[in-house]
């Protein structure tokens, strides 16, 4: 008898936890709470009420209602409703509210639809609005703000996200361009590298009008001017180099020792011929 005592007052106990629950709808101060309900006759079939349903708020265990929301008929004995739950219809975040939906059917007031624990929580940026324990969440503590911001280290980006708006005015120079891309850029110029022999030099020659067609590398003369300097020999490398072409037409290796200075002056002509015309030509290397 005991035994059977025991298991009654756990099941009465069991069937009473659902009552005892505690439950609770979230929403953002300014959102839409929203739905449907039916109506009925004493037939149970549905029916449209005497006139259109109410749905109204109320805060808190407070009998009066803050604001009255929009309800439409889509069908017969079906409803929808809706209600603004701004600061404007007297909500505020931080407060929990009832909505309740009545109808009038047969001259009689009936409750049909009802929603208990609605809890407004505030939006981004105002008062009351969620904290997040950031420690928590790293599992350290979190860095101070600098300057009022989060500062962070990017380990990683995708393809296409950095953009000329982002990249700050005179913030790429020298010291932050890498050799080899000076290298590539040189390469792809028409540059004259400083100390880098310059291959496939070309130059013309003529006589009293007529292209100068006899000359050699033993009967012209190569000299060069670096920087402020004055006019010395070139390379030997260079001279040898001369080869003549057609028309007039010259070709030339200027040597490396030649090409190394920040300006070079060459000149080509042929000693003791005056009427030889002379070729001249400043080279800027690394422009």
């Amino acid at each position: 008898m005991l035994k059977c005592l025991r298991i009654s007052l756990l099941i009465a106990l069991l069937l009473m936890i659902p009552t005892l629950s505690l439950r609770a709808d979230l929403f953002v101060l300014g959102a839409s709470w929203s739905g449907t309900f039916t109506t009925y006759n004493s037939s149970g079939a549905l029916t449209n009420a005497d006139s259109t349903p109410s749905c109204q708020s109320y805060i808190g265990t407070s009998s009066t209602p803050i604001t009255t929301g929009t309800v439409t008929n889509v069908s017969t004995g079906l409803y929808r409703y809706s209600i603004s739950m701004s600061s404007g219809n007297g909500f505020a975040a931080g407060s929990s509210y009832s909505n309740l939906c009545t109808a009038v059917l047969g001259g009689v007031t009936q409750l049909v639809h009802k929603q208990d624990g609605i809890y407004l929580l505030a939006t981004p940026g105002t008062a009351g609005v969620l904290s997040v324990d950031v420690g928590r969440w790293l599992n350290t503590v979190p860095n101070g703000l600098a300057s009022g911001r989060v500062d962070t280290t990017v380990g990683a980006m995708q393809t296409d996200v950095v953009t000329a708006g982002a990249i700050a005015a005179n913030a790429i120079g020298a010291s932050e361009i890498a050799a080899d891309a000076v290298t590539e850029i040189q390469t792809n110029l028409l540059t004259f590298p400083k100390g880098v022999a310059l291959a496939n030099y070309g130059f013309y020659l003529s006589k009293a009008g007529i292209d100068y067609n006899t000359g050699t590398n033993a009967t012209i003369t190569c000299e060069r001017i670096q920087d402020a300097g004055t006019f010395v020999a070139c390379d030997s490398a260079s001279q040898t180099s001369i080869t003549f072409k057609a028309k007039g037409v010259y070709n030339m290796t200027i040597a490396a020792t030649d090409m190394n200075a920040n300006k070079v002056w060459i000149r080509l002509y042929v000693p003791g011929d005056t009427a030889v015309n002379v070729w001249q030509q400043q080279l800027i290397p690394g422009h």
